[in-house]
């Protein structure tokens, strides 16, 4: 008698830092390696996707059955693989169904009850005629919520976002929160005293301050989480 196994697969959408050798701690199982633009993979050349969930595929001596658990992607990326509207657009939070202009940009302000949240329910049903631009082969996967399947985007809202915006208020926001010179240069005096102290295994080392706007998402990761 054959076993059943259940098998729990996140998606990573990858370019070229997936080439990198010793990016990752463990030798992936490779199920595709593609080189070019993402538009030229297209997931519907594998309609096999859709029945995983139904009736299981045969691994060897198991019947597996594979549900889609995540689907871990940037923003343009996501914006593309789900048919929505790209990721700057006024409505183009994958979890929310309506922003609002401040200056100039769309932001989605976080309220303790939300009433624009997005559902899986009402994406499969086109109900977000302003969101959904093309119908995504994503839909047609059992078990998979194009909503509460697909995480958030960390490298952009946190990294990039939030990280980005609260240095750049410090140096040079209002006086109320802006620091002063001393300060700003003590802080790059540590950050390069570090640098040739940071593990093979990070990507980038320490910049000074003057530099924070060529910083990259993997900096202001460092300065967020390990420069202390």
């Amino acid at each position: 008698m054959r076993r059943q196994v259940r098998l729990f697969l996140i998606v990573h959408i990858l370019y070229r830092p997936a080439l990198i050798p010793k990016l990752w701690p463990a030798e992936p199982l490779r199920v595709i390696i593609k080189l070019g633009t993402i538009k030229e993979f297209a997931i519907g050349e594998y309609p096999s996707v859709q029945d995983t969930g139904k009736a299981g595929t045969g691994l060897g001596t198991a019947i597996t059955e594979i549900k889609l658990h995540a689907l871990v992607c940037d923003a343009p990326a996501k914006s593309f693989i789900l048919g929505v509207k790209n990721h700057n657009g006024y409505y183009s939070c994958t979890k929310c169904t309506e922003g609002k202009y401040v200056n100039g940009r769309v932001y989605f302000p976080i309220k303790d009850t939300n009433p624009f949240l997005q559902t899986d329910e009402d994406f499969f049903n086109n109900k977000y005629e302003d969101y959904q631009i093309v119908e995504t082969i994503f839909i047609k996967i059992p078990k998979f919520g194009p909503i509460t399947d697909v995480p958030l985007d960390y490298m952009h809202l946190v990294c990039l976002g939030v990280v980005k915006k609260l240095i750049l208020l410090w140096l040079t926001g209002p006086l109320s929160v802006r620091l002063s010179n001393n300060m700003i240069n003590n802080i790059s005096e540590q950050l390069m005293q570090i640098r040739n102290s940071v593990p093979y295994d990070y990507t980038r080392r320490p910049r000074s301050m003057k530099h924070v706007r060529l910083w990259k998402a993997t900096e202001f990761r460092q300065f967020f989480l390990n420069s202390k």
